[in-house]
């Protein structure tokens, strides 16, 4: 009822929103429906003239009707006139109410918006503390890789120290032998140090035979060295392997070049062997070449294992003619076991004549091209259904995220595979022992390699006879020659097939050719090197 009545006589109420158009009727509205003393007095004395109008006529029903008339008039305006007191009450409740609502709806809202405030800042804490937590997860792992990583390095520096070690106690054994009268020896001084590098100690093998002490260093030790000492540099990758940016690579570049500088003012003969053209998973270009660069400007010799060796790197950095001396990369004869019978290590596997193995052997980096084979071994077992063709890669992961990411790759391939088991990845170093017996049963070795020039592989396979198939370039290409060595355009997947095809169809000879067991036999070629450096530093022939 209230509401009712506020909406009948309010100005606002639709009914008379058309007869208030004007802004004056607007204006003047609640002015006329407002109730006063004024207003009661005009309508009391309004209904007292019209009965006293009802009495001064002579007509008795007239007067009687007007006067009863009058009555009904002061009721009616009495009582509309309490209606409109009573609807203004009502009204100023009803105003009060909304005014009330009102002030709870803004309470309500601030306490909405500070509702929300919290509810963000509890995102906002959540977020931080997920952050936190993946932080705190991402030092766990960086903890836990430093410490394999301090396992692998502690395991490293155990097996240098094993043969630094030995080469120690042989040099205090002959110092105690030694004889007065035996003439002083050259010291050479090698870095990296090698360790178990069987390619190092083949080309120093008969250096002191030559008057030469050779002693691996480290390169915290190249400032000790003395007038007249010889340093040789073998691979550089080790000089910017922990720089984290370019400009950290080449602070490291000047740094190694200027302590080079030191010692070839301090009367110190310097040798770098040139092994590649660039270091393997190579990251900074620039700073490589500034390094290979400013290695062929500062060393009195640059050893190169091939008569192509220049022209091959020349697009990279030149090789100075007068400084070239060339020493080839030997075979393995006499470092791996070759008294073992292939016939008996294969039926001790259980091979027959149907079974075949492709190997891939050395450590595994993303050049040396193994996916390829992954990929072809379904065309493989197309061309050859009656054979059992597996695919054994063999060799140690350095710690490098791209060598570890490539070997994620390899292990995502074979899982991929119809017969992944015909893949086996062995992601560890092999003993000598076994390594002969892997080149003794293997069928056939794949070397699809996307770059490099010399291949330690390919002597390890000539020095087994082992048949393989390589990347073609000019120093494999003349080294082919001599024994069952198929090459193939580098990149070339149609020809990679044809070669392996083509081997596994033919099962050629294992035979090489003597002249070149001879040429390239350990013994003569660190023989020749040596008498080589005494005569190009100038040192007095024994």
């Amino acid at each position: 009822m209230p509401r009712l009545l506020a909406g009948t006589f309010s100005a606002e109420s639709p009914r008379y929103r058309g007869l208030m158009s004007t802004p004056s009727l607007r204006t003047y509205a609640p002015r006329i429906l407002r109730v006063g003393p004024r207003k009661r007095a005009a309508l009391l004395f309004g209904t007292v003239a019209v009965i006293g109008l009802g009495f001064l006529s002579d007509d008795w029903l007239v007067a009687t009707m007007v006067g009863f008339g009058g009555v009904v008039l002061l009721v009616a305006g009495t009582a509309v006139l309490e209606l409109l007191r009573w609807r203004q009450r009502t009204h100023r409740r009803y105003q009060r109410l909304l005014t009330r609502n009102r002030q709870i709806s803004e309470q309500l809202e601030l306490q909405r918006e500070k509702h929300i405030g919290l509810v963000r800042r509890e995102q906002n804490l959540a977020e931080q503390l997920e952050l936190q937590r993946e932080k705190h997860i991402g030092l766990v792992r960086r903890e836990q890789n430093l410490a394999a990583h301090s396992k692998r390095v502690a395991s490293e520096l155990a097996l240098l120290r094993r043969d630094q070690d030995d080469d120690r106690d042989w040099r205090d054994l002959r110092s105690a032998l030694v004889s007065p009268f035996a003439p002083a020896r050259q010291r050479l001084f090698v870095l990296p140090a090698g360790g178990d590098n069987d390619y190092l100690k083949l080309l120093y093998q008969e250096f002191p035979m030559h008057g030469f002490e050779v002693i691996p260093v480290k390169p915290a030790a190249m400032d000790g060295l003395a007038r007249g000492d010889i340093f040789h540099l073998h691979w550089t990758k080790w000089i910017l392997a922990r720089c984290k940016s370019e400009t950290e690579a080449h602070d490291a570049v000047d740094v190694f070049l200027e302590r080079l500088n030191a010692l070839r003012r301090q009367g110190v003969h310097l040798i770098w062997s040139v092994h590649e053209e660039l270091s393997h998973e190579c990251k900074y270009l620039a700073a490589e070449l500034r390094l290979r660069r400013g290695l062929c400007e500062l060393v009195d010799i640059v050893h190169v294992l091939h008569e192509a060796t220049a022209a091959l790197v020349r697009d990279s950095f030149e090789i100075p003619s007068k400084k070239e001396l060339i020493a080839p990369h030997p075979t393995y004869a006499g470092t791996l076991p070759d008294h073992l019978r292939r016939e008996s290590l294969r039926r001790d596997l259980g091979f027959d004549a149907d079974d075949v193995l492709l190997i891939g052997l050395g450590s595994i980096r993303p050049y040396k091209g193994y996916e390829r084979v992954i990929k072809l071994l379904p065309q493989l077992n197309e061309s050859f259904p009656s054979k059992r063709i597996r695919f054994l890669i063999a060799g140690k992961v350095q710690a490098d995220p791209e060598v570890q990411a490539y070997q994620r790759t390899l292990e995502e391939l074979i899982a991929s595979l119809d017969s992944p088991e015909s893949v086996v990845l062995h992601a560890r170093k092999m003993s000598r022992y076994y390594l002969g017996v892997l080149l003794q049963i293997a069928d056939l070795s794949v070397a699809p390699y996307t770059s490099g020039g010399n291949s330690g592989v390919l002597m390890l396979n000539m020095t087994f006879g082992l048949p393989t198939v390589i990347t073609a370039n000019p120093i494999i290409d003349s080294i082919a020659v001599n024994g069952p060595v198929t090459t193939c355009p580098a990149g070339d997947d149609d020809a990679l097939l044809a070669g392996i095809t083509r081997v596994l169809a033919d099962s050629p000879s294992r035979q090489i050719k003597p002249e070149f067991s001879a040429q390239y036999a350990p013994d003569k070629v660190s023989a020749d090197f040596a008498e080589a450096l005494r005569r190009r530093l100038g040192l007095p022939s024994l």
